[in-house]
């Protein structure tokens, strides 16, 4: 199965969308549904620019992946990137959002502690808290939060 979902993505990033959405079809034909799955094959279907594809069908394969595992984050984001993008739902995209990112903080809130804990015991305390210190600022991905910052400026400019 990750054969075909691999080789789907392959396809589609060689724009042979019509390739790849006929093997996530066999996949999901064969029972194999995972939210990925569903992603790809939304993913896919929008490169297509619309051939024989309505934008209900893709929201559906969204909300059937979601459905699959309502706390997969990529779902949740993947989803509500839809939503704001192409069919204008902005309040329900944040809240998607929000949920997606609720599931990460928690994730990465536990990655945390866990690499603190082994550098405490590795190490010693003190770099503990200096990793503590320096992760709760670089956490984020500085430059793409400033560029979106910029970008909030010049609108308004």
């Amino acid at each position: 199965m990750n054969h075909l979902l691999a080789q789907a993505k392959d396809n589609c990033k060689l724009g042979k969308y019509d390739e790849a959405i006929k093997l996530i079809d066999i996949a999901i034909a064969d029972q194999v549904l995972y939210p990925e799955v569903l992603l790809q094959k939304a993913s896919c279907l929008q490169l297509t620019n619309g051939k024989d594809i309505s934008i209900e069908d893709i929201e559906n394969l969204y909300q059937q992946a979601l459905s699959i595992d309502d706390n997969y984050y990529n779902t949740l984001i993947e989803l509500a990137n839809f939503q704001f993008a192409v069919l204008d739902k902005t309040l329900q995209a944040k809240e998607n959002f929000e949920s997606a990112l609720a599931i990460l903080q928690s994730a990465v809130t536990e990655a945390v502690m866990g690499i603190a804990k082994c550098i405490e015991e590795t190490e010693n305390e003190k770099s503990a808290i200096k990793y503590l210190s320096e992760i709760s600022t670089n956490i984020l991905d500085k430059e793409k939060i400033a560029n979106l910052s910029n970008e909030f400026k010049d609108i308004h400019i």
